[in-house]
């Protein structure tokens, strides 16, 4: 989810033991802020890929202070569009 919002979220349940017809679930929610905390940094910051092959990213994150939670998202595109995200977090 990418924009600020309600949303409503289903969880589906596979393969639950017999005679199980439900079962707690913990929802865990991430709220990247829109101001940086700190420096996140990929390298290398841009490269070649083909559709299915592999690339290789470095990502490391400075300028935290100590005992913080630190949700981030590093984005991936053709230079004009996001086409794909990976969300990091680090425990400080």
């Amino acid at each position: 989810m990418t924009a600020p919002g309600s949303y409503d979220v289903y969880a589906v349940q596979f393969a639950l033991d017999p005679g199980v017809t439900e079962q707690d679930v913990k929802l865990n929610a991430l709220v990247v802020a829109p101001t940086a905390a700190g420096s996140l940094a990929a390298t290398p910051a841009s490269q070649g890929a083909a559709l299915g092959g592999p690339a290789g990213v470095t990502a490391s994150w400075s300028g935290l202070a100590a005992g913080g939670h630190y949700p981030g998202v590093i984005e991936y595109g053709d230079g004009t569009d996001v086409l794909g995200q990976t969300v990091v977090t680090v425990n400080a």
